[in-house]
Order: C-alpha cells, then structure tokens, then sequence
C-alpha cells in the first residue's frame, strides 16, 4: 500500500520557534539593545554636532564619516590581498580590529 503525499508531508515549525533555544535568544536579545544603542548614539552625535556648529553640512559629514560605507569600501578592497598573502586567522584578526576601530 503506498503512502499519499499529504500522508508524509510534516508541518513547517513557527517562525518563533527559534526562540525556544535560550542561547538564541540572549544573543538576539542583545544583538537587538546593542542596535538601539548605536543608532541612539548616531542621534546624540548628530544633535550635538548640531548645537556645536549649526550647520547640517556638519551633521551630514559627521553620519558620512561614522556610517559603514568608508570601512566597507576600504575592507572590500583589502580582503583579495589579505586573503590570499595571509594565513586565514588573520583575517579574523584584522576584521575584529576593525570593528574596534570604528566604535572608537
């Protein structure tokens, strides 16, 4: 006797369900705090830069020079030369680095 297709077809897990796993949810948790708490500190940056200087050329070079596309650009531009020259961990090494560079 042959099975029927609906027979063998198991219903898809919730999107939430990755939820359950607790170690899933403190690392989105604080993924999450961590993304509130940059873009709160992009807003202070650009109101004081604001109240310092008064012009919105300011605000705009300021959000230029702190947003990713600088780093990004320099990065993509790296990564062939450092990944083919360099053992692999330093890649690892030099993007970690980068990261704590850009928070500075």
């Amino acid at each position: 006797m042959a099975t029927s297709p609906a027979a063998t077809f198991s219903p898809s897990p919730s999107p939430f369900a990755v939820f359950r796993n607790r170690s899933f949810t403190l690392l989105w948790t604080a993924q999450l705090i961590s993304a509130i708490g940059s873009a709160l500190t992009s807003l202070a940056a650009s109101i004081l830069v604001f109240r310092l200087t008064g012009s919105a050329l300011s605000v705009g070079l300021m959000l230029m020079a702190i947003s990713s596309i600088g780093s990004t650009t320099i990065g993509f531009a790296a990564s062939g030369l450092i990944a083919s020259r360099f053992p692999i961990e330093w890649a690892f090494y030099l993007d970690a680095l980068s990261f704590i560079l850009s928070a500075v």
